[in-house]
């Protein structure tokens, strides 16, 4: 799954993970990315497989759904939120 809006971000679970490294005097990294046509659509569940485009993976060989300006727009702002 993905970190991608607040709800997945506030999960106790991360909660529990940034303490507890923080304890130690620690940092975490988290690196923001969008899988877009380089995932499986075995792991993808019901939902299509979306990239800015509508070419296929070399490695997974599946066609994505060419996303919508307003798709594209939405991502990007879901990843500049997640980055503030």
């Amino acid at each position: 799954k993905g970190m991608y809006d607040a709800e997945t971000v506030e999960k106790e679970s991360l909660r529990t993970l940034a303490e507890r490294v923080h304890a130690h005097d620690c940092r975490l990294i988290v690196q923001l990315f969008h899988c877009g046509r380089n995932e499986s659509a075995k792991n993808h569940g019901e939902k299509p497989l979306l990239a800015p485009s509508a070419v296929a993976s070399p490695i997974f060989r599946t066609e994505p759904q060419e996303m919508t300006a307003e798709e594209l727009a939405k991502t990007k702002a879901a990843f500049a939120n997640a980055a503030a």
